[in-house]
This record gives C-alpha cells, sequence and structure tokens, in this order.
C-alpha cells in the first residue's frame, strides 16, 4: 500500500493508506509525519454492500388544470431495498408537487413562474433518505390552476441494496 499525504490543518499533513486484503478486511494505516510517528490499522471491517443506482425518469404530458395528476410512478424491484435520497421535479408552469409513499405524504414542494424547477432533498432532512422494501411504491403527483395545459417531469434518485 502506498502513503499519500493530505492535511487534517495546514500544520499538520498526514500520510494515510487505505487498502483491502485477500479476506476482504478494510486496512488503513494512519501516520501523522509532524509529530512523533503514529500507526493505526482497522482490520476485519466489513466491505460496503455493492449499491445499484436507481435513477428513474417520469412525465406527463397535456395535464389539465386542477386536476391531480401522477406524474411518476416507482416499485421498488424484488429483492432489493430502496434508500431514496432525492427527487427532481419541473415544468412549464408553476405547479404544486407531492411525494407519497403509497397514500402517505412524504413532502410537498411547489414551483413558480420565476423557477420551474424544484427540489427534494430527503438525505438532508432523514438522514440517508427513506427506505422502501420490495414491492413498496413511490408516487410523484402534480396539481396546477393554468387555463391551459402543462407538461411536467420527475427525477427519482436513489440507491438499491440487495434485501
Amino acid at each position: 500500500m502506498t502513503l499519500s499525504p493530505f492535511y487534517v490543518d495546514e500544520d499538520n499533513p498526514v500520510k494515510a493508506s487505505i487498502g483491502i486484503d485477500g479476506t476482504e478486511c478494510l486496512h488503513m494505516k494512519v501516520k501523522n509525519t509532524s509529530l512523533e510517528p503514529i500507526a493505526v490499522t482497522l482490520t476485519n471491517a466489513p466491505l460496503p454492500t455493492p449499491l445499484t443506482l436507481a435513477h428513474q425518469y417520469g412525465t406527463a404530458s397535456a395535464v389539465a388544470a386542477n386536476v391531480l395528476t401522477t406524474i411518476f410512478t416507482y416499485t421498488v424491484p424484488a429483492l432489493n431495498t430502496l434508500t431514496l435520497e432525492r427527487v427532481n421535479v419541473s415544468g412549464t408552469d408553476s405547479a404544486d408537487f407531492t411525494v407519497l409513499h403509497g397514500a402517505t405524504v412524504l413532502d410537498q414542494n411547489i414551483t413558480t413562474a420565476a423557477n420551474l424547477n424544484a427540489l427534494f432533498n430527503f438525505v438532508d432532512t432523514v438522514g440517508p433518505g427513506y427506505t422502501f422494501a420490495a414491492a413498496q411504491t413511490i408516487l410523484i403527483k402534480v396539481i396546477h390552476n393554468n387555463a391551459s395545459t402543462q407538461n411536467f417531469s420527475a427525477r427519482l434518485q436513489g440507491y438499491l441494496t440487495p434485501s
């Protein structure tokens, strides 16, 4: 393993290395080179479970005014758990957006004529994000009050882990 310097602060350069051995253990060595040399080794740390990105996109075209419309439905695949990190929404006019887990409202957000995009960021509000088991459904709905029909889109962002 090669030690690469990085800095804790301007006066304390630190050299560290991270490696994985044949037993799938994570090893880390740290040496503070500005003071007495110290070394720390962490062993037997399990490797993280492989992640699969879950980035899905949906649209609804010609949405009528004052009609709650589902833009996007996502069902967690079998044998997986979804961690929902964020949802991006946008449209051709201002609107009210709702993210639901089945019939339960997770969050609501609005767009305006000045900003037709909105972000639901669940990483900051619920730790790593909302977690959903296989076969659970996330819905993204919209309602607007413009006299003409409008178009809307949504992007779900998160990751899947084997359950």
